[in-house]
């Protein structure tokens, strides 16, 4: 399985989507905002990225542009509830 970078505000629901992909096998790197998700998308070893649009510190823009200048940019599932979502 691979290695999955969870980018979630919210702390119940980080926890529910990191217990989840978990339990079906998958390493998990969870973070709480868009500038630390940055930073580990960077570091590299990410197989793919699960982002909620909302963060009140920065646009979900910044991380998809970030990833899309890696050399292999990692998949990117982006789950929002927001009709402003990118």
């Amino acid at each position: 399985m691979g290695t999955i970078l969870v980018v979630q505000a919210d702390p119940a629901l980080r926890a529910a989507w990191t217990e989840s992909l978990r339990g079906h096998g998958h390493a998990v790197v969870e973070v709480s905002d868009i500038t630390e998700g940055v930073r580990h998308a960077r570091e590299g070893g990410i197989d793919v990225v699960v982002l909620d649009s909302i963060d009140p510190a920065r646009s979900a823009r910044a991380l998809i542009d970030e990833l899309q200048r890696l050399p292999e940019p990692p998949p990117l599932i982006l789950v929002s509830s927001s009709p402003q979502a990118p």
